[in-house]
């Protein structure tokens, strides 16, 4: 998960250390966040047929490169790491010389999403965390998807999704103030002649209930720790947030959905 509400970065770098809001799966109560935050990448990775060492990814939407390092990690392939976040740029380069992965993972800094700074038909992954429902033309933000992707490459795309009788303050609470989350009617009429084909879809609300919970009582260990950097009554309005988040997945208001797409010939 790429996107959070306003201040929720600053959170959670408070609690742990360059955090980059991606959604743990929290099996056991006895699941760490980095542990949980692996289970959950493993779990979309899965879907993902044959990675390999010559396997190429993108991963759009990186933050502070996290996922991409990750990958890395367990598979020791190529990884393009696009962010708008200049901050993030010289930790991860420093990870990367710390690991030695100067020849594996390859951050890259974009004024916005839009211009993935990429080659045609260059990747056989594709990960979007959170990126089309902030996207204006998300039509041309297939098509750029599409181009970048090698043939039978995978799109692999993660977002929220409003179902019915969201309000605007519902939107804010999912860090979308600008821009309205999209729906899943929306995604369908998006892969129209985009030259994607949808080959797995999954809602994976209740991981995110899991993993809102979990953070709920983390703050609530640490609300002193919170309150003294960002503010008397800090800790209370997060709790506050996820709370009311939780409600709004509960009923289906919102979702938090994975798709995977194929590039076929058009």
């Amino acid at each position: 998960m790429r996107q959070g509400h306003k201040g929720e970065y600053d959170l959670l770098n408070v609690i742990y250390k360059n955090d980059d809001l991606n959604i743990g799966y929290f099996k056991s109560d006895d699941i760490d966040i980095v542990e949980a935050r692996s289970l959950m990448l493993d779990r979309i990775l899965r879907l993902v047929p044959k990675i390999a060492k010559k396997t190429k990814f993108l991963v759009a939407g990186s933050g502070h490169g996290s996922t991409a390092m990750s990958i890395v990690d367990k598979h020791l392939c190529r990884v393009d790491s696009v962010t708008t976040d200049k901050s993030s740029i010289a930790p991860l380069n420093k990870e990367i010389e710390k690991k030695e992965y100067q020849k594996k993972l390859y951050p890259q800094l974009t004024d916005t999403i839009e211009n993935l700074p990429t080659e045609t038909d260059n990747y056989n992954v594709l990960m979007s965390q959170e990126i089309i429902s902030r996207v204006e033309d998300k039509r041309k933000m297939f098509i750029v998807y599409h181009a970048s992707l090698m043939a039978e490459g995978r799109l692999v795309v993660t977002d929220f999704f409003s179902t019915s009788g969201l309000k605007k303050d519902g939107h804010e609470l999912f860090g979308y103030e600008d821009f309205s989350l999209w729906t899943e009617l929306d995604a369908e009429k998006l892969t129209d002649k985009s030259g994607l084909q949808k080959v797995y879809s999954k809602d994976f609300s209740p991981e995110l209930i899991g993993y809102y919970t979990h953070l709920i009582e983390v703050v609530k260990k640490n609300t002193a720790k919170v309150d003294k950097k960002l503010g008397k009554g800090s800790a209370d309005k997060h709790i506050d947030i996820y709370e009311k988040k939780i409600k709004l997945l509960e009923k289906g208001t919102v979702k938090w959905c994975l798709f995977v797409y194929q590039k076929i010939n058009v």
